[in-house]
């Protein structure tokens, strides 16, 4: 039922993304996450794909990926269970959120 929606949307909005399995064709979003670092409450964006499933059944968690140029991990997969799957990224080299990037190219 929802595979035709999925493929339109990501048609319309998808980035094509890298990896060791291939390319594939994802939406880059951008989480809004609000939590405590050191006592104080802080709002972050956290980066995100949207993909089909079928698409990202080979990607694992710390599955390196390109977005853009740039090099992300795998932090996890979950599955929405209409055929698509979210993955949050963090960054390759210190394992936690994407920051310091300038969103502009995307």
């Amino acid at each position: 039922m929802f595979e035709k929606l999925n493929k339109a949307v990501l048609l319309s909005f998808g980035e094509q993304v890298g990896s060791n399995s291939g390319l594939f064709t994802a939406i880059v979003d951008f989480e809004e996450v609000s939590g405590k670092l050191g006592g104080f409450k802080k709002d972050y964006t956290k980066m995100e794909l949207v993909a089909a499933e079928g698409a990202v059944a080979s990607l694992t968690i710390g599955s390196q990926v390109t977005v853009c140029g740039k090099t992300y991990r795998v932090a996890d997969k979950f599955n929405d269970g209409g055929g698509m799957v979210r993955i949050p990224l963090t960054d390759s080299a210190s394992g936690s959120a994407p920051e310091n990037t300038d969103w502009t190219d995307i």
